[in-house]
């Protein structure tokens, strides 16, 4: 972005509503925002709660696979994450996004044949090819900056956070999150998070579940 662009320092905020999910390198990405921005600049992001639209039934990304996307210097998305996205893309009750923390009247949206034969297309091709790379739960992606933040590969800290809640409505589908150089973070530890993020999986049931439970 900063060789697009030409001056680095040059913005006072930078707002990226559901990109960041769709790039192929996060850590190339946030580092360009660093440059990009000024010294006391922000980043805000809007971000797809995975557990209330089509990525639910994804796991949720890891610093790990962020790193090796990094030192790949990855410009697509590999095969795997094609396959990965296409496969357990799911719709509820016909809808991408959904407002009830259930895993009830999910369906997945790809056929077998479908996923095959676009998986052996991406293989064969060196194309770009448009999917959600990264998913995450809040706290998880809280952890997430925290944790690249923590052993040097950004300098951006969570600067201020907002998850939204059943009484938000349609927003339930994302959280937004704003990150600068001079933040000094969230006072949270990572296992504090991770722990948060554990319970933000565990938020969402399944008709099976509760019946089991009741």
């Amino acid at each position: 972005m900063v060789d697009l662009i030409g001056e680095a320092g040059k913005y006072d905020f930078i707002v990226a509503s559901h990109v960041i999910e769709h790039v192929t390198d996060i850590i190339r990405f946030m580092r360009d925002c660093e440059e990009l921005l000024k010294p006391e600049g922000v980043l805000v992001l809007a971000i797809p709660d995975k557990r209330f639209c089509f990525d639910v039934l994804r796991p949720v990304s890891t610093v790990g696979q962020a790193l090796d996307a990094f030192h790949e210097k990855r410009r697509r998305h590999t095969p795997g994450t094609v396959f990965d996205h296409i496969s357990l893309v799911c719709s509820k009750a016909g809808q991408e996004i959904w407002l009830e923390p259930t895993l009830d009247d999910l369906e997945l949206r790809g056929t077998a044949e479908e996923v095959r034969t676009t998986h052996e297309a991406v293989r064969a091709s060196s194309d770009y090819v448009d999917v959600h790379g990264w998913q995450f739960t809040p706290s998880h992606f809280r952890h997430f900056v925290k944790t690249l933040r923590d052993i040097g590969y950004i300098r951006l800290a969570e600067f201020q956070y907002r998850r939204n809640t059943q009484l938000d409505g349609i927003h339930l589908h994302e959280f937004y999150i704003a990150l600068s150089k001079t933040a000094e973070g969230t006072p949270l530890t990572g296992v504090e998070l991770l722990k948060d993020g554990e319970r933000e999986l565990r938020e969402i049931r399944s008709r099976a579940m509760t019946l089991t439970t009741a």
